[in-house]
């Protein structure tokens, strides 16, 4: 590589990894709009585009990169690279530090997959999807498809049935993830791929009655569409969610942070699936970490339920984010004079304590409720929310004003929206994680219909 032309390069890589994670995590970033989101996007996509015009000196800056710092955003740029110009050595030195870390690379080559021209997706896919194929890859393509949705199916080499009855636990999950798409892949274009759907329907019901946890709750929300299995999956789905908060609450570090996450998927897949007014959900509050339950809530969209997010609001620790979920739901300006507390000092000790939850919150912005004043604002207002409405930025939930949410609310807001909708309109999957151009088109799909 010229030594002119290294800098450059090196920047490139450097930013589409940077983009690619701010984008990764939007979905808590509370003051981030959908046009700034396409910002970030359309910056991403311009050193990806500067990588692969470098060509060779681009792939090898990326993977030296990742060999380097081992972080899922260098696992993004390295394997979209190498996939994008068709370089199988390269991809299969990027498949060899992945396959040593999964829990932390995978879902950057995953997210590669999935941002790919669906042509050259498709011939990964078809790849990766075969036998003989190792767990890593194997999972890579089937979370690709979930992430895809039904134009990525005819591109399975074996269609999920196979996968969910492979030995390993987590490829039976992905598999799951990937029937999802099959479930929603309606009308069918081909033949086989009818036949393909029921048998993954059937492997599904079998999955969840799996001896792996996490098999049966990905089972469980690949099977909660179907009316014929609803009532099965929600009753398999919330055993699952219980049994991983009791799992969240005893581990530490980033063995936690992992926990929760797959805590805070599951729930958001409850929330939907739990019928309104249901008699057992003030229990589950009861059981679930604090911040679980405020997902819970935001998803599910109870304004029964308004009493538990305010009650949050008096324990300093959940205090933020209970704010920012009552105006979510409410949608009632929290910064409104008169709804926020003065600010306690912060004492310079502080700065050298634990990273908490609560400090995160008041570092990304979130006002402090003043608990009172919050209260008296939620008694001035009715919600009147039949016994199967729900709720969500002050108004009933319609696919429309979830559509309308799309395009001008916050990133958070916005991953709330387009979940409801997956449940409310079939075969939407949209990901506000996804590309900017990709859920445009969406979009304009909901739109139409």
């Amino acid at each position: 590589m010229p030594a002119s032309i290294e800098p450059l390069v090196r920047r490139h890589a450097e930013d589409a990894a940077f983009y690619w994670q701010y984008i990764d995590t939007s979905r808590s970033s509370v003051h981030l709009s959908w046009q700034k989101f396409e910002h970030f996007d359309r910056m991403l996509g311009a050193h990806l585009e500067g990588l692969q015009v470098a060509g060779a000196a681009g792939l090898s800056t990326t993977l030296a990169a990742l060999d380097r710092w081992k972080k899922a955003g260098e696992a993004f740029a390295g394997s979209w690279v190498a996939m994008q110009s068709g370089d199988a050595a390269g991809l299969a030195r990027v498949m060899t530090i992945v396959r040593a870390q999964p829990d932390t690379l995978l879902r950057g080559v995953v997210s590669a997959l999935a941002r790919l021209p669906l042509p050259r997706a498709h011939n990964i896919l078809r790849q990766w999807s075969s036998e003989p194929s190792d767990p890593v890859t194997a999972v890579a393509a089937l979370r690709a498809v979930a992430l895809i949705g039904a134009p990525a199916l005819p591109a399975l080499s074996l269609p999920p049935a196979h996968w969910l009855a492979h030995p390993v636990p987590f490829v039976r999950a992905a598999a799951c993830r990937a029937a999802a798409a099959t479930r929603s892949a309606t009308p069918w274009q081909h033949e086989p791929m009818a036949s393909q759907a029921h048998d993954t329907a059937a492997a599904l019901v079998q999955a969840l009655g799996d001896s792996d946890h996490a098999v049966r709750a990905e089972a469980a929300i690949a099977s909660g569409g179907s009316a014929a299995h609803r009532a099965q999956a929600l009753a398999v789905l919330w055993r699952c969610v219980v049994a991983q908060a009791a799992h969240a609450q005893q581990a530490t570090g980033w063995f936690r942070q992992q926990a929760d996450r797959r805590l805070s998927r599951w729930l958001r897949h409850l929330a939907c699936l739990v019928p309104m007014r249901h008699p057992d959900v003030q229990g589950l509050y009861a059981f679930l970490p604090p911040r679980a339950g405020l997902c819970f809530a935001l998803h599910h969209g109870d304004p029964a339920h308004l009493h538990y997010v305010t009650s949050r609001i008096a324990h300093p620790e959940d205090a933020r984010y209970a704010g920012w979920v009552w105006q979510t739901l409410t949608g009632i300006d929290l910064e409104a004079p008169g709804l926020v507390a003065q600010e306690p000092e912060l004492l310079q000790t502080d700065l050298r304590g634990p990273v908490t939850a609560a400090r995160l919150d008041a570092d990304s912005g979130l006002p402090l409720p003043d608990l009172l004043a919050v209260q008296n604002a939620q008694r001035a207002v009715r919600f009147d929310a039949g016994a199967n409405q729900r709720l969500l930025c002050g108004r009933l939930v319609t696919d429309a004003w979830l559509v309308e949410l799309l395009q001008h609310a916050t990133q958070p807001v916005r991953a709330v929206a387009a979940h409801a909708l997956r449940y409310r309109v079939p075969g939407t999957g949209l990901s506000v994680r996804g590309s900017a151009e990709s859920q445009r088109r969406q979009i304009d799909r909901l739109l139409r219909s």
